[in-house]
């Protein structure tokens, strides 16, 4: 017979001992301590928000510190990179130099990007004729971007 048990726990900020801790606790009140005086000592994770990160119910506590820490730095950018790259170790070494910002469309990132690179060098009368949108194309065609369309930016219901 299974007997479920278990508590939300928030992580930010909890370093690995500090989740052992909590883990600990939660055990010692569980069912199976109550009735044999002992506490129980497997525990898995069956539900968790990280972001739209999967990990295993098993996850050892290191990634998953891991994983909390890099959210809280950068947010939900480096959930999707993470979901990209799908390996922890690159996605925390390498998140900072792939990482472009946020931007309205791609468009804008190009248009910000080209005036930063080039436009220093190019007389004022003369940019009117830069084709913006045929850049913004061909910096999305070359497949080095990961873009993210936000449906909804409101209070949840």
């Amino acid at each position: 017979m299974l007997i479920g048990h278990g508590e939300w726990v928030e992580l930010e900020g909890l370093s690995i001992d500090d989740i052992q801790d909590r883990i600990n606790e939660i055990l010692a009140t569980s069912p199976i301590a109550k009735k044999y005086g002992e506490p129980y000592q497997e525990w898995a994770v069956h539900d968790f928000e990280l972001g739209g990160i999967q990990i295993s119910e098993y996850e050892a506590l290191e990634t998953v510190v891991s994983i909390v820490e890099a959210l809280t730095e950068h947010g939900e950018a480096f959930a999707h990179y993470y979901n990209d790259v799908d390996d922890l170790e690159t996605a925390t070494s390498c998140f900072e130099d792939a990482y472009q910002g946020e931007y309205e469309s791609m468009l804008d990132y190009a248009t910000e990007t080209f005036d930063e690179l080039y436009a220093h060098g190019i007389p004022e009368s003369l940019r009117r004729y830069i084709d913006y949108d045929a850049f913004a194309r061909d910096l999305e065609a070359e497949g080095y971007f990961i873009l993210l369309t936000v449906m909804y930016s409101g209070p949840y219901n």
